[in-house]
């Protein structure tokens, strides 16, 4: 039997993560909203990271992308943006459902006060432990 190596892809057509619309600057983390509403990069979810749940189902981790509060053009203002990692919740990964508070916020960072990225989450000892490593600065 011949295994994929990962070199055969199907493009899922559904969004997993909807980005927030650019009226809505310090969202909550479980607001969601509907693909139709405009949406021009002012905000973002990059860096998706999914893992299995022991219980099952599984949870994204991704980071969200937002304007500071006085720089309303966000995403497309690298330097006047600000991030935090966010989870959402899924039972057979195709819809996933946004969860409630930050997992990290830049503030909690301890070398950020604008920017936490990149969240790599692994099982750390047991499957219901897990650890988290990211990328954090105070700037640009």
């Amino acid at each position: 039997m011949t295994i994929d190596p990962g070199a055969v892809w199907n493009k899922d057509t559904a969004v997993a993560i909807e980005v927030s619309p650019d009226t809505e600057c310090n969202p909550q983390p479980e607001a969601q909203w509907s693909p139709k509403v405009r949406c021009t990069d002012v905000c973002g979810a990059v860096d998706p990271r999914v893992i299995t749940l022991p219980n099952g189902g599984y949870r994204i981790y991704y980071t969200q992308i937002l304007p500071q509060l006085r720089f309303p053009c966000g995403a497309n203002d690298y330097g006047n943006e600000t991030t935090r990692i966010l989870s959402a919740f899924s039972i057979g990964a195709h819809i996933w459902n946004p969860e409630s508070g930050m997992r990290l916020a830049p503030q909690k960072a301890v070398s950020g006060e604008l920017r936490v990225v990149s969240s790599e989450v692994i099982p750390a000892g047991s499957r219901s432990l897990l650890r988290m490593y990211y990328e954090s600065c105070a700037g640009s």
